[in-house]
């Protein structure tokens, strides 16, 4: 193999993965959402353990209800999706969007006892306003979601196929001998 084989053969695979994912998500938008629920609960529960473990540290003492908090409110929801994938996907969303808003509440809470503040406060912005619109119309925010992650998904896939065979056309450079 030489040194530039591998980034057009990486390309290659990984944009036809994407290819894949894209079309599964577009044309099956339930098995996605079905499949997404379950990697979100394992990221809920691994977050929500970890907000926990934060809590217990000694840095944390001004934070810790608000940690234990969002911890508390993680591990619940993720071990409820996780244990439970069978949960329409609305409810699920629902839930999401709770969870979403009340992390947003707490992170621009907490953004005002740490600097910089900006990216904080940016960030819970966007999980309240993604809560909301999960709460709202959480069955078609999921399949909606669902839906353009697959078109951007596809569109990556494309890019790194073509980028793939435009890698591949280059010629190869060769390993300089040993000396």
């Amino acid at each position: 193999m030489t040194p530039t084989s591998l980034p057009w053969k990486s390309a290659l695979v990984r944009g036809a993965i994407a290819i894949v994912l894209g079309l599964i998500a577009i044309f099956w938008p339930d098995t996605a959402i079905f499949t997404f629920m379950l990697i979100w609960g394992l990221w809920a529960l691994i977050d929500g353990i970890a907000v926990l473990f934060l809590a217990f540290q000694p840095q944390a003492r001004d934070a810790r209800t608000m940690l234990l908090v969002q911890g508390a409110i993680g591990v619940v929801l993720g071990l409820l999706i996780v244990t439970h994938p069978g949960l329409s996907a609305s409810v699920v969303t629902w839930l999401a969007g709770v969870w979403f808003v009340v992390r947003g509440l707490l992170e621009a809470f907490a953004a005002f006892g740490t600097s910089p503040r900006g990216l904080l406060l940016a960030s819970a912005a966007i999980d309240i306003v993604l809560g909301v619109l999960f709460m709202v119309n959480p069955g078609g925010s999921a399949k909606g979601i669902t839906i353009v992650l697959g078109i951007v998904a596809l569109v990556w896939g494309i890019a790194l196929v073509v980028i793939g065979f435009a890698w591949r056309k280059q010629p190869s450079m060769q390993e300089p001998a040993a000396a």
